[in-house]
């Protein structure tokens, strides 16, 4: 087991008000295994890394279904998180004046009256291999 790293210790304190004491413990650790972890970052490596000290056989379960189930059935919420995040950010950058976020909104739903159009296809008539063509098919 990892322990934590102080500088991240005193963010990870500051965010404990989000989550249960156990859900706090296993927020701790995978945080410590994205960090530590060497190989590609999804979930099973980090799992793996934060238990380095157990070998792990592919043929069998994994014993990982802890780390598995915090992001499905843990007692805490996404969006208090990134709230306590932001505050915390923000009170320890300790800003004097204004201060302007970029939002990306790619991934938000748009919906409604102001829909441009339906959408952009790909045409395959008109393509070729060095070039895509592509229309697109607006309301009304």
């Amino acid at each position: 087991m990892w322990t934590m790293i102080p500088s991240l210790g005193h963010l990870v304190h500051e965010l404990q008000r989000c989550f249960t004491d156990p859900s706090f413990v296993s927020h701790c650790q995978l945080l410590l295994g994205w960090v530590m972890c060497s190989g590609p970052h999804n979930l099973y490596h980090v799992a793996q890394t934060i238990q380095a000290d157990t070998e792990v056989f592919r043929a069998g379960r994994h014993p990982f279904d802890r780390f598995y189930n915090f992001f499905s059935r843990a007692a805490w919420s996404a969006v208090a998180l990134g709230q306590q995040l932001a505050i915390t950010t923000v009170v320890r950058l300790k800003i004097f004046g204004p201060l302007y976020l970029v939002v990306d909104d790619t991934l938000l739903h748009k919906r409604g009256k102001h829909v441009f159009a339906l959408g952009w296809f790909r045409d395959a008539v008109a393509s070729t291999r060095k070039r895509v063509a592509t229309y697109m098919v607006t309301v009304g």
